[in-house]
């Protein structure tokens, strides 16, 4: 989120520039200075990834994003304001700016949020306006009624506007309309703000109503085309409100009140809109729109009843401070039962179809002695699958506060991992986040694992992840997913002793882990034991527990350690490497390329990684994979200097020609390097001439090349090697055995 706040910032902005230090305080105003800093420079270096890498540019101490490269429709909407295009800005104003985006603990941005929002929806305000005027001066009466019927869905409240609308109605010939709009909007005023309507309003509907021959337009009285809940022309206003809008009392009378409303004010511009508006399909859910119910009472004490709406209300507002969804306010909202006629699980659905929420969570609480215990759940409105279960949370009945507390806490930490596509298909088989916070702290860990590429020249963000895993994990002991996420950081790390350490803490709480978490727990262990069988066997159970989940390549990548390639293959293949956290992780193509390599599917081979490189153009890694396959079937491009990096991809390459018959282009490969390159001038690096010397059968030279570099006192263990291996090719048995004894004992890195 503070990602997409930097976004809106940045396109929002004069010259779409701000200082750093402004964006700190704007994004990160709690953290310290170096933290703040780091932050924003993971955030630049992530949409740099996703969006381009000349998308933000630093400019001296600003960041500035590239208006050609990342288009906004704020900076379209502001454009077409300022060349009068009013049509064109009002096309594109869909709603208001980040309708529903809120960042938690963040005054600064909030405040420039709703700023930034009123002008924005002041400027689309003053177009409709125009467009509504530019309709009236050219009598275009159609159009007038459309442009303000645009304006009061834009802002209902305002009588000036429904005045307006009212008298294009007028000049449209339907009254009917124009008193019914009257009724809706003194109706909306008396519900949500307890307000009387404008005075104009009334004198123009009064007006209206003793006009008795207002017509329609198609020469029929008003009255004849209401119909249902719209209220007759020739009651009052108050009369007309009270008629239209009364219903049994309860929820079924409040949601029926807001659907009468939505319907009279779209049929303003005419009846025709009642027949569509009925016709037509359930709202789409939105999937970050959550219905938090009053839970229901069990306890069999009515004086307990307060308790289910002040849980909801709670969890309302600890979903509504983390930012992540947009929680329906539950005050008002009956407990589902009471939906005459309609069982539990079909009432929550209507309720969740009725506010958009594609998500509802629902409970109830119980007496146990002194204590009463709540439990939860969150259901998915359209499948009507159970989604995450909370619960059992007790405290004492003098003091429910410290259970709702609690709920609430869990409630956002479990719906966090609902929405978080890196654990959608696999969250349910861990322990959930005991709080929002350590949520956000383990999904932080994850930004930095996930966003350090194989081709990176540094494993700084490793660290980062390790530390923040563990910080996430030390908040609950009952919360150990980070933890074993942080041995897998420690572990690219080539931290073993560390890895191994915490591997060990983890194992001490077993007994407070899942299933699935002590499986996981058991490869970990296995892998940093060296026991490959193990290691396998122990992720074929993570698979087992979570098919088709991301965990496919850890044991795809078992099963190659075993030579199983085909296994490997069907194992990627089962599930879509651009969902979850596979889809930034370069090693999965990696898995993929060396299976297929292993089955002699090269064709197959290119295709996955060319599709690998459509996912992430701007990996190196799987640029250099990608030139085994075409080595393989004879396909590479000469002289040398077409290739992406080092030595070691030509060396790859080469190996790759000499392994499969293709020995003329391997000799063209050696020989552009041994043109192009002087060992005598060049003394950087002895390895690769000595490699190139050797492949071309210059031995000799090869060995006095790298005999130089040990007397020098190199301590590089492969450059050694290869000392020992040539000597005893050339039968030179002491510098053999010299090489021999040196890697004795030493620790490769």
């Amino acid at each position: 989120r503070h990602r997409l706040g930097l976004l809106a910032l940045l396109s929002a902005a004069s010259g779409h520039q701000i200082s750093r230090d402004k964006l700190l305080a704007y994004l990160w105003p709690d953290a310290d200075a170096k933290r703040a800093r780091h932050l924003l420079n993971v955030s630049v270096h992530v949409l740099r990834r996703e969006l381009g890498e000349d998308a933000l540019a630093s400019v001296g101490d600003d960041v500035r994003l590239d208006p050609e490269i990342v288009r906004s429709d704020v900076a379209a909407f502001e454009e077409a304001i300022a060349e009068g295009d009013a049509e064109r800005a009002v096309e594109l104003y869909a709603a208001p700016f980040l309708d529903g985006f809120h960042l938690n603990g963040s005054t600064e941005f909030e405040r420039w949020l709703d700023g930034e929002r009123n002008r924005l929806a002041d400027l689309n305000e003053r177009a409709l306006e125009s467009l509504a005027a530019e309709a009236e001066a050219t009598e275009d009466v159609d159009s007038a009624v459309e442009w303000w019927r645009q304006l009061s869905v834009h802002n209902p409240y305002s009588g000036r506007i429904a005045a307006g609308l009212m008298r294009a109605l007028e000049t449209a010939g339907d009254h009917g309309a124009a008193i019914r709009h009257a009724v809706a909007h003194e109706a909306l005023l008396r519900e949500e703000l307890g307000a009387e309507p404008d005075p104009e309003v009334v004198t123009l509907a009064e007006r209206l109503k003793a006009e008795p021959n207002g017509r329609n337009g198609n020469g029929t009285d008003p009255a004849a085309t209401v119909s249902g809940p719209i209220a007759a022309a020739g009651e009052t206003l108050s009369d007309a409100r009270r008629n239209s809008f009364s219903s049994p009392g309860g929820l079924r009378g409040r949601v029926a009140r807001r659907a009468m409303l939505g319907a009279a004010l779209l049929v303003a511009a005419g009846a025709s809109v009642v027949v569509l508006l009925w016709q037509r399909p359930p709202p789409q859910l939105e999937r970050n729109r959550v219905l938090v119910l009053p839970f229901t009472n069990e306890t069999g004490d009515p004086e307990l009843d307060r308790l289910g709406a002040m849980a909801a209300d709670w969890i309302t507002h600890g979903l509504a401070e983390t930012g992540m969804v947009r929680a329906v306010p539950a005050m008002g909202i009956a407990p589902v039962e009471t939906l005459e006629g309609q069982s539990v699980a079909t009432a929550a659905r209507t309720l969740a179809e009725a506010h958009r929420a594609a998500i509802v969570i629902s409970g109830s609480f119980y007496r146990q002695g002194d204590s009463v215990a709540f439990q939860a759940q969150a259901t998915d409105v359209a499948s009507g699958d159970l989604l995450r279960t909370i619960g059992r949370i007790t405290a004492s009945v003098k003091a429910p506060l410290h259970a709702v507390e609690a709920l609430r806490q869990r409630t956002a930490g479990a719906l966090a991992t609902v929405l978080d596509p890196r654990l959608r298909s696999w969250a349910s088989a861990t322990r959930q986040p005991p709080s929002y916070e350590a949520y956000q702290l383990y999904a932080e860990g994850m930004e930095t694992f996930l966003g350090r590429r194989l081709g990176d020249d540094h494993l700084t963000p490793m660290q980062e992840a390790a530390d923040i895993f563990q910080r996430s994990a030390s908040l609950d002991t009952t919360f150990s997913l980070p933890l074993l996420w942080a041995i897998y950081a420690l572990e690219n790390l080539r931290e073993w002793p560390r890895a191994d350490s915490l591997a060990r803490v983890a194992e001490a709480r077993r007994d407070r882990l899942t299933q699935w978490e002590r499986a996981l727990l058991d490869a970990q262990l296995a892998h940093l034991n060296g026991d490959v069988v193990g290691t396998y066997r122990a992720y074929a159970r993570v698979v087992e527990m979570t098919p088709g989940s991301e965990w496919n390549y850890k044991l795809a990548n078992a099963a190659l350690s075993l030579n199983r390639p085909q296994e490997a293959v069907d194992l990627l293949t089962e599930v879509d490497p651009e969902q979850g956290w596979l889809a930034t992780w370069e090693p999965y193509w990696g898995v993929l390329a060396r299976a297929r390599h292993l089955l002699r599917d090269y064709e197959q081979e290119l295709l996955d990684i060319k599709r690998g490189r459509r996912q992430l153009p701007e990996s190196i890694a799987l640029r250099h994979w990608e030139l085994a396959p075409l080595a393989a079937m004879g396909r590479v491009e000469l002289p040398a200097s077409n290739y992406v990096d080092q030595w070691g991809t030509h060396a790859l390459v080469l190996e790759e020609l000499f392994s499969h018959g293709h020995e003329q282009l391997a000799e063209q490969l050696i020989a552009d390097h041994l043109t192009r390159y002087d060992p005598a001038r060049d003394t950087s690096s002895v390895s690769e001439p000595a490699y190139w010397l050797a492949k071309a059968g210059r031995l000799g030279e090869a060995v006095a090349l790298l005999e130089r570099a040990i007397e020098d006192g190199s301590d590089d263990v492969w450059l050694w090697g290869r000392y020992g291996v040539l000597a005893a090719r050339l039968g030179q048995r002491e510098r053999a055995l010299r090489a021999s004894k040196r890697l004795e004992g030493a620790r490769w890195q």
